[in-house]
């Protein structure tokens, strides 16, 4: 995946010209030739052919074909990646180990995507997926407060039932998930001294949390502190 700058990679008599979150698949194992002339900053990660349930030959014509990083599966997959490249060495083993399930079931998706080989994937696979689709789905809308179960199952073409049976198998609901996921804007942007002179109304109305009553209690639970004493807490300097 090129991270900056512009490369070109060529393998099979094809050629596939990289730019800035672009991907493309090659095989270590035969010739390929790849070629930048200015600075670049590539990401590479390679895996076993066996952990893609995407059939060899379709994967085989993949190579060197530019796969764009900004719509549908292969945006998630190029965003996870570039991050991935940023944090690896922060990475405890055994977040490593769940981390690159979550790697191999966005790489496979987006190959059998490429491949139009979807039929391919394991029920699994597809799950796993679409519960990362959710997640940014989600993060998108924070700040909407109609969002709500039922908007992000209709957005997905799912039931409302599969949609929480995704959050149980993580063992959380729908609505924590959310909840957790404002409330961690909220923490965010209290603890930011740009925002220092906004209140904290504003900041968790924001964020679709417009009743302070509602906002203090949850935030305290969350934190262990009130969000007003968690702002002075974080933006004071040590004495």
């Amino acid at each position: 995946m090129a991270v900056s700058g512009t490369a070109h990679l060529s393998q099979d008599g094809r050629s596939a010209r990289l730019s800035s979150g672009d991907m493309t698949v090659y095989d270590f194992s035969r010739p390929y030739d790849l070629v930048y002339d200015s600075a670049v900053e590539l990401a590479v990660f390679s895996f076993p052919r066996g952990l893609l349930t995407v059939p060899s030959d379709a994967v085989s014509r993949l190579t060197a074909v530019p796969i764009r990083g900004d719509s549908g599966t292969a945006a998630l997959a190029a965003l996870l990646l570039r991050r991935v490249a940023e944090d690896v060495e922060t990475y405890q083993p055994a977040s490593t180990v769940r981390l690159s399930g979550v790697v191999m079931d966005l790489l496979t998706t987006t190959l059998a995507e490429q491949a139009s080989q979807t039929a391919a994937l394991t029920p699994e696979t597809h799950a796993n997926v679409l519960l990362r689709r959710v997640h940014a789905f989600i993060e998108q809308h924070l700040g909407d407060t109609g969002l709500s179960p039922a908007t992000i199952a209709s957005a997905h073409h799912i039931s409302l039932r599969y949609l929480h049976r995704l959050f149980a198998s993580q063992d959380t609901t729908v609505a924590a998930w959310i909840r957790r996921r404002r409330l961690e804007r909220c923490r965010r942007d209290l603890a930011d001294p740009v925002l220092f002179d906004q209140p904290v109304s504003a900041i968790a109305a924001r964020w679709a949390l417009p009743d302070p009553a509602h906002f203090s209690r949850l935030f305290r639970q969350a934190y262990g502190m009130p969000p007003a004493e968690y702002r002075r807490a974080s933006l004071l300097p040590a004495s």
